[in-house]
């Protein structure tokens, strides 16, 4: 994945509890909330569902 162009590596940004509180103080502080009764999640690739063939 390191040859893809559009792969981006972040080496200072450590993906722990304590990294991840502290981005959420942060907005927590500036007052940045999100609505998560209108939440939609994002996903990279597109779902594909299928019902079950009969046995």
């Amino acid at each position: 994945m390191a040859g893809n162009p559009n792969a981006v590596f972040l080496t200072d940004v450590q993906p722990t509890a304590t990294s991840i509180g502290e981005l959420a103080f942060t907005a927590y502080q500036r007052q940045q909330f999100q609505d998560v009764a209108y939440y939609e999640p994002f996903y990279l690739k597109e779902v594909y569902t299928t019902t079950p063939k009969s046995a």
